[in-house]
């Protein structure tokens, strides 16, 4: 919830790499205006105690 109420402020977090028209050139970054952030954003938790070994493990 956190990231998608800052999606409106930040216009970085909503552009995508497109290629270029007929691959003439580089590709282009283009503003997108759904972002689907289960596609970028997964939740993993620790069991208990949850130390920073198992942090690194994941």
């Amino acid at each position: 919830a956190l990231v998608s109420a800052r999606l409106p402020q930040i216009p970085t977090l909503r552009r995508v790499l497109k290629a270029a028209p007929l691959g003439l050139g580089h590709p282009l970054w283009m503003e997108v205006t759904q972002v689907n952030l289960h596609q970028h954003i997964i939740e993993r938790r620790l069991r208990a105690p949850g130390s920073d070994r198992q942090l690194q493990a994941l």
